[in-house]
């Protein structure tokens, strides 16, 4: 259990046992439910939110002992979401962390200059998650192991499944409808969003056509669309089966 960097030393252990508590920032539905589960299994306390206006306004609300902040959402990004809490922080600094599937220096450097703390690169591993939380000393001490940190796949593989499923129709939808209007950025947003999703649970085959969706959005180059999504919609099929 998190000993918390509110909570002085001189306070009762009733209350200094309180819970850890967490704020998720993830626009994903199957990268929420698995980050929850791997924060909840390990005794934390979890609020999430679908994009980096409502990690904003979370913050406002209530004090959290730890940020994990996606970098790429709607509304308002994970580094502009940063940036935006440490406009506003008065007195204690939180920390957050950037979740991204990009592993590229420039990311670090943006992650930094927004008053990040740290780095986690998607899909989370409970061992890459206890590292992380360790180097941070304004968190406070884990006592736990590993295999403190974990999810029940088995018993969570429906939901999952389920969830998996649903991300796959609405993000196909939102992708045919971008390629067909020629909407670079829209279909650069929902591959990305499919793709975190493929990532997180090993579809690496289907994870590497949306990647290459996404560039074709973020470069505007959409031309060459159409055999990439014939090649997808065969994949989703053969995933889902």
């Amino acid at each position: 259990m998190f000993r918390s960097a509110f909570l002085k030393d001189d306070q009762p252990d009733a209350v200094a046992t309180r819970p850890f508590r967490v704020l998720l920032a993830e626009d994903t539905a199957v990268n929420q439910f698995l980050t929850a589960r791997l924060l909840e299994h390990a005794g934390m306390d979890v609020t999430v939110v679908a994009n980096g206006r409502e990690a904003v306004d979370a913050v406002l609300r209530k004090p959290f002992d730890l940020i994990l902040m996606d970098m790429q959402m709607p509304e308002l990004d994970g580094v502009a979401a940063s940036e935006e809490i440490r406009r506003r922080e008065r007195g204690r600094r939180t920390p957050i962390v950037a979740m991204t599937a990009r592993t590229r220096d420039e990311d670090r450097a943006r992650c930094r200059l927004a008053g990040m703390d740290g780095f986690l690169t998607k899909p989370l591993t409970p061992e890459q998650l206890e590292e992380t939380l360790r180097n941070l000393p304004s968190v406070g001490p884990w006592d736990g192991t590993p295999s403190t940190i974990g999810v029940n796949f088995e018993k969570d593989l429906d939901d999952v499944e389920d969830l998996f499923r649903a991300t796959c129709a609405e993000s196909m939808q939102a992708i045919q409808r971008a390629a067909a209007t020629g909407d670079a950025a829209a279909l650069e947003s929902a591959a990305h969003s499919l793709k975190g999703a493929a990532s997180c649970l090993g579809r690496d085959r289907l994870a590497g056509l949306l990647y290459e969706l996404e560039r074709m959005g973020a470069k505007c180059r959409l031309d060459n669309a159409r055999p990439v999504l014939q090649l997808l919609d065969a994949e989703i099929a053969r995933v889902l089966r």
